[in-house]
């Protein structure tokens, strides 16, 4: 008997018991059965609305695999405003736009209000392509907003797109950029799905590095706890962490700089790269590299997220780690990258104290 039949036959006996049934799709997402569980707690639901052990295990099942970074993201209305200007920038009435990594919804429905005539809006996670299209239908916008529970990379041309987009959002972002698979997400994009000259928002963008403190190591970093060296332990440690335990944990020791920029625009491609730049410190201790995007929504909309000021946690800078250096004025560190167009990492070389 197949796993469909099997789970059938299983159903018809609790057909009418939301808590077993319930119960069965914790079982079933334990086993990767992730649409079948979402399915019996659909059922579930449904049956015993006001349950709290049912909502309790549906929550657990629904949120499974859900990035929590969509949370703390829709609530940076600053980022939205700089977002929302270039949308009415840039999408003309009746055209058709194309938003990668749909996320929330959000960005697709406010395109939909600046005037575009159609939204295709795609996401991979069906659960997630499922709520948004709640969303949608909630907010009015079902009859301009399609929502496709696909990658990017699989969008069709004649059947998930009726003609090529004249403008690609995309908000695939991570806290290095390029981390969420921007780089060949926007190459497919402009290869397969848009007409000559469609515009990207954003349309460029830079990963900008600077030297910096973290006046708080001991958090990350072990040295002698009660009598004993632990310091070997380290090895173990995360070379990069997010910045947000504070304003004034982190200090930035240099001016920023550029050391990787990118130019959406152009479709690409984008192949791995190496880079490097020389940064001089404004003195004191560095014992790290403070990392954070800056994003060039069109020619004149900008969002950047440097520290000590960020906008929200699932976008914060990282902070790279290095061996402690007491720096003087004036002096300089060769800060290196390389990037296989998704992973960062950062380095330096040639510390010249004076």
């Amino acid at each position: 008997m197949s796993t469909a039949a099997t789970l059938e036959a299983l159903l018809s006996r609790i057909a009418d018991k939301p808590v077993p049934m319930a119960r069965l799709a914790a079982v079933l997402l334990e086993k990767g059965e992730r649409e079948w569980a979402c399915e019996l707690c659909r059922r579930a639901v449904a049956l015993a609305p006001g349950n709290g052990e049912v909502r309790a295990l549906a929550a657990e099942v629904f949120s499974h695999d859900v990035p929590r970074w969509y949370f703390p993201m829709v609530s940076d209305s600053a980022r939205h405003k700089i977002y929302e200007a270039a949308f009415r920038r840039n999408i003309r009435p009746g055209c058709c736009v194309l938003d990668i990594g749909t996320g929330t919804g959000l960005f697709a429905m406010m395109a939909a209000r600046a005037g575009a005539g159609k939204v295709i809006t795609c996401e991979a996670r069906p659960a997630v392509a499922s709520a948004v299209s709640d969303v949608v239908a909630r907010n009015g916008l079902a009859n301009r907003v399609c929502v496709v529970a696909k990658r990017s990379s699989d969008l069709e041309m004649g059947v998930d797109l009726d003609a090529p987009a004249d403008v690609v959002v995309w908000d695939n972002l991570s806290n290095n950029l390029i981390g969420a698979g921007a780089l060949p997400a926007i190459e497919q994009a402009a290869r397969r799905l848009v007409r000559p000259g469609a515009r990207f928002i954003p349309a460029r963008g830079a990963i900008r590095v600077a030297l910096a403190e973290d006046r708080e190591t001991h958090h990350r970093r072990l040295g002698i706890v009660e009598g004993f060296d632990m310091s070997h332990f380290n090895r173990l440690a995360s070379p990069r962490y997010r910045m947000f335990d504070g304003n004034e944990r982190f200090v930035l020791r240099s001016e920023p700089a550029d050391l990787f920029r990118f130019d959406f625009e152009s479709g690409g491609p984008f192949p791995e790269a190496r880079a490097s730049v020389a940064l001089t410190a404004t003195g004191d201790k560095v014992n790290g590299i403070a990392q954070w995007m800056r994003l060039e929504l069109d020619e004149e909309g900008q969002y950047e997220n440097p520290p000590p000021i960020y906008k929200t946690a699932a976008l914060s800078p990282l902070f790279h780690h290095l061996e402690p250096v007491e720096m003087a004025p004036g002096g300089t560190l060769i800060v290196c990258g390389t990037h296989d167009r998704q992973s960062l990492r950062i380095w330096t070389e040639d510390v010249q104290l004076r």
